[in-house]
């Protein structure tokens, strides 16, 4: 079964588990002050320093702010009195037997190693009779659930939330950690007493290289800081590593190295600040403010400056704060220090660790006198036994591993370790020999394999040495070594490989090189949000691109947006620093609706290039979205401020965004006053006079709203003026979407007012009004959506009422949309009666924002073309109108004195037929 699986529902299981644990503390009704005193007084320490807010007269908050551990040690004391108390001792009793506080602190870390032992030990505990007896039916169904398959994961807070732990900068994985440590009980107990002595101030950890000082050091203390006893003789754990150099199967590697006492300090004040969470201007400073902390120091290699600067070492040992304390590993002794020297292995425990190596490494089992020969061989040194087995498990014989082990460690037979690769490994190192120093993206876009893949053919080559990794501040680059470039060169395991590689390769020159192409073509100016910038890595100009065809209207569908989340989630670590793949984050996070994600992501992509008007756009935009009108606003004006609402070389896409967002950001901040002094002269604004005259009617009409009840001639007075400024745009730029959408708007409080005395009486409103309406209403609906039909319907029906001299909306014209769905089409008879002609409907045009248009196009059976509007219809009304469609049969009337050549012929008459 796959580990992963195991680990989920441990997971899931051991979440419901701790949660029924709290549910418990609940039910008992108990109060905080019921609670272990010394217990909660540390609790809200430890909530305090993380600022994170807890009210202690909740039993709830409190139990949320606990432990595992400390959780246990609640619930014990406030049932001491019951009999549930002995239950929940065997309990935690179990907790202890299995490793649970372990195999919790794994589950927290995903980097852990996680075996499937650990499901069935919380399994076990789940399925005991005493969470029966505990009423704790929640884990029962839980481990039901996470049998069958039916896995949930917990929430991640929980999985990051450790049941305890030291505070420590100890990493995450350390070098025996395939083997665990081996023959090393004697050892680990001295240490373990020396670091509980507190009066014993400075301990070192002595051994020739290779023997497993750190491992012993690290192993250790990756056990104690998750022990809750491990406060009561140091509080935190400070480490520091002063390797020079790392011995692989490759070779020497050479490592930054500190050299002098000053470069330590200002190591372990970086690292101190990590741990703390705070800042410190030297080290000096350091030492001051945690004085009062007892922290144990680890320096790791201290031989790297024992060996110039004995004497400064034991001056710095002396000036660390009183409460302090030092432990260190050396292959040199040190003064004035307990003492724990190393030796090699002995030679039961080198076979053992031999054996289970080789064991995990999935090697073919050896026989035991064989595992045993080659640790005495390796001198029982751990480092040597684990080389020597690389090279076996690689598929060289055991007698030329030991050689190439004991005399010349560094070089490896690259022939025979490639031999051994997995088909991943092979392919990954023939992409580094088509395009050596790649990242892990590159990799797995050249060979189209997943990151999970990659990661296992990174692994597998990074165990045999094959390859080097590079961290640099574009991320890790992977090259190859002289010697593998050489053999490759002349014995490649697989040229078939190097051929599709190096055509992929080929294949994503050409793609970006067509991104530069096409956008010269088309003229794409470099401030436009489609412009992807020459110098970009060709990775991110490739997701880029991608973005950009994914992006309809300025929104991306849902699927689409997941795909592209976990790929810009990829590139993250690469190119978080340029401002243009932070946008393009920013708008897929906006897809995703995880809006304070893209906020954060539009502004640092500002920060990192404050000129690009493009950010601050889709910032604006989002605010807007978010109805923070203001944070909009101040955004748009500062577009304006910089000119961005003026068109640049002709093109106007920017300007149009800033121009409508800017009085629309007014508008929905009901700023009204503001946008009519800014809108003054809106008619002589070229281009964008239409947009603004749209925002300044509307800014009129809002104000009218304020009016229309009790004041009724400043109303009209506002409605008017809103009213003649539509009507010059619709005269002088033509019915465009912003006018139009304000339209509807005045239509609907138009059509209110009418229906009050006040305003009929006024004739001279009153016929301007219904005037205004009956010239836009069919030409506004082609732009905008009216829900379908029923908004013209219900808005002519009501004003056809109006008892109103000379009413337009009483014509035969408007009856026709109040009438009933019902038409009566002509037949054949009265086509020829009529002198008309059949026509066949062949499009439908759809416009933007609606359903429905208001014209359609048809042809003769000829083939004669022939334009239809709504205007001419004479026996149905809109909604007949809206149930056309394409090839249904119409008769028509031919206006042949607009005909013109080569254009669709428009009609007088338009008749529904029978066949309709």
């Amino acid at each position: 079964m796959d580990p992963n699986i195991n680990r989920r529902k441990t997971a899931m299981v051991l979440h419901d588990l701790e949660a029924s644990l709290g549910e418990y503390v609940i039910s008992t009704e108990s109060k905080t002050e019921d609670f272990p005193n010394e217990l909660l007084q540390d609790i809200v320490k430890r909530e305090q320093e993380r600022d994170r807010a807890l009210d202690i007269s909740k039993p709830r908050d409190v139990i949320e702010a606990t432990y595992l551990d400390e959780l246990f040690q609640i619930i014990i004391e406030i049932t001491k009195d019951t009999s549930a108390n002995e239950y929940l001792l065997r309990l935690k009793q179990l907790f202890v037997i299995y490793g649970i506080y372990e195999i919790r602190n794994v589950v927290s870390h995903p980097n852990r190693k996680f075996i499937d032992s650990y499901w069935y030990k919380v399994a076990s505990i789940s399925s005991d009779p005493i969470i029966d007896v505990l009423g704790m039916d929640k884990v029962k169904m839980s481990l039901i659930s996470a049998e069958k398959g039916e896995i949930t994961d917990p929430p991640l807070e929980w999985v990051k939330k450790v049941i305890w732990e030291v505070p420590n900068n100890l990493p995450e994985s350390f070098e025996h950690a395939i083997t665990g440590l081996v023959g090393r009980q004697n050892e680990v107990t001295s240490l373990i007493n020396l670091l509980k002595n507190k009066r014993v101030n400075n301990i070192a950890v002595v051994a020739p290289g290779g023997i497993g000082k750190t491992s012993l050091a690290l192993d250790l203390l990756e056990t104690l800081v998750k022990l809750p006893e491990t406060k009561d003789y140091f509080s935190s754990c400070l480490f520091v590593s002063l390797k020079t150099e790392k011995l692989t199967s490759e070779g020497i590697h050479r490592l930054d190295s500190i050299e002098t006492i000053s470069e330590l300090k200002t190591l372990i004040t970086k690292e101190a600040e990590i741990l703390q969470g705070e800042d410190f201007t030297s080290y000096e400073e350091m030492c001051e403010k945690l004085s009062s902390e007892r922290i144990l120091l680890f320096i790791d290699n201290l031989e790297t400056l024992l060996i110039d600067s004995e004497v400064d070492f034991q001056d710095f040992s002396y000036s660390l704060p009183p409460l302090w304390r030092l432990m260190v590993t050396s292959r040199i002794s040190i003064n004035n220090s307990s003492i724990i020297s190393l030796d090699p292995l002995r030679i039961k425990s080198a076979t053992h660790l031999a054996r289970t190596y080789l064991s995990r490494r999935g090697g073919k089992v050896l026989n035991e006198n064989i595992l045993s020969d080659l640790a005495k061989k390796c001198h029982c040194n751990p480092l040597s036994i684990r080389l020597t087995l690389d090279l076996y498990t690689a598929g060289k014989e055991i007698p030329a591993s030991i050689n190439v082990a004991n005399k010349e460690i560094a070089s490896f037979s690259y022939r025979n370790l490639i031999d051994s690769l997995s088909e991943e490994a092979v392919k990954i190192l023939e992409a580094l020999f088509v395009s050596d120093g790649s990242d892990r993206i590159t990799l797995c876009e050249i060979l189209t394999i997943s990151r999970e893949d990659l990661a296992e053919g990174i692994s597998e080559l990074s165990n045999t040495s094959l390859i080097t990794r590079k961290v640099s501040e574009d991320g890790e680059i992977y090259n190859l070594s002289d010697s593998i470039r050489d053999l490759l060169l002349v014995n490649p395991r697989n040229i078939q490989y190097r051929e599709n590689i190096q055509s992929e390769i080929n294949k994503r020159k050409v793609l970006t090189n067509q991104i530069e192409a096409d956008q010269v073509s088309h003229s794409v100016p470099i401030y436009h949000w489609d412009y992807i910038p020459k110098e970009l890595n060709e990775n991110l100009k490739l997701l880029l691109t991608e973005l950009n065809k994914s992006i309809r209207k300025f929104s991306i569908k849902a699927e689409k947006a997941i795909s592209l989340n976990k790929r810009f989630k990829d590139y993250d670590h690469l190119y978080e620093g340029i401002a243009i793949f932070n946008r393009g984050y920013a708008r897929v996070l906006e897809a995703l609706n995880a809006n304070d994600l893209a906020i954060s992501r539009y502004k640092k992509a500002i920060e990192i290039d404050e000129n690009d008007p493009n950010s601050k756009i889709f910032l604006a935009m989002l605010y807007h979205k978010c109805s923070n009108y203001d944070l909009s606003h101040s955004l748009y004006k500062e577009l304006v401020d910089l000119g961005w609402d003026k068109e640049k070389d002709g093109d106007t896409k920017i300007a149009h965004l800033v121009v409508t967002g800017f009085y629309i950001s007014m508008l929905f901040d009901h700023k009204y006053d503001e946008i009519l002094d800014l809108s003054k002269n809106w008619k002589k604004l070229g281009h964008f006079r239409g947009v603004v005259g749209s925002f300044r009617a509307a800014a009129w009409k809002r104000k009218a709203e304020n009016h229309v009840s009790n004041e009724i001639e400043i109303a009209i007075k506002y409605l008017t003026s809103a009213i003649r400024i539509l009507d010059d745009i619709f005269r002088n730029d033509g019915y465009i979407k912003s006018a139009c959408t304000q339209t509807k708007n005045i239509f609907n409080e138009l059509a209110y007012c009418l229906n009050h005395r006040g305003y009929l009486e006024n004739s001279e409103f009153s016929n301007e009004a219904l005037s205004f309406i009956n010239n836009h209403l069919v030409n506004t609906i082609q732009h905008i959506n009216f829900s379908e039909d029923d908004f013209i319907y219900s808005l002519v029906s009501k004003l056809s009422k109006l008892k109103i001299a000379n009413n337009p909306f009483n014509s035969q014209h408007w009856k026709n949309y109040c009438s009933s769905n019902t038409y009566e089409g002509i037949d054949k008879n009265e086509v020829k009666e009529k002198c008309l002609l059949e026509v066949v409907v062949t499009n439908l045009p759809k416009p933007k924002s609606n359903e429905y248009s208001s014209f359609i196009f048809a042809e003769t059976r000829n083939g004669d073309s022939y334009f239809l509007h709504f205007d001419q219809l004479k026996n149905g009304n809109w909604r007949n109108w809206c149930q056309i469609r394409v090839r249904d049969i119409l008769a028509i009337k031919p206006s042949l004195a607009n005909k013109k050549p080569g254009k669709a012929t428009p009609v007088i008459e338009i008749f529904l037929t029978e066949e309709y």
